[in-house]
C-alpha cells in the first residue's frame, strides 16, 4: 500500500514561497535604494549642501534609508 505524505509537500512549498518572497522584498528594496541614490545623485551640489549632505554620502544615505541604520 502507497502512502501520501502531504506535510513534506506543504513544508516544501511553504519554504519555496518564503524564498520567493523573500527575493520579491530584496528586489524591491534594491530598486528603492537605486532610485533613491538616482535621485540623490541628480541634485544639484547647492541643493545637496542646502540638505546638509556630501556627494560622498549619498550611498551611505540611500542605505540607512532602505535597510535601516
Amino acid at each position: 500500500m502507497a502512502y501520501i505524505n502531504i506535510t513534506h509537500g506543504t513544508a516544501l512549498t511553504d519554504r519555496i514561497r518564503e524564498t520567493l518572497d523573500r527575493v520579491r522584498d530584496a528586489r524591491a528594496k534594491r530598486a528603492t535604494y537605486n532610485r533613491t541614490v538616482a535621485e540623490l545623485t541628480a541634485l544639484s551640489d547647492r541643493d545637496l549642501a542646502d540638505l546638509g549632505i556630501s556627494r560622498l554620502n549619498i550611498e551611505d544615505i540611500a542605505r540607512a534609508h532602505v535597510y535601516g541604520a
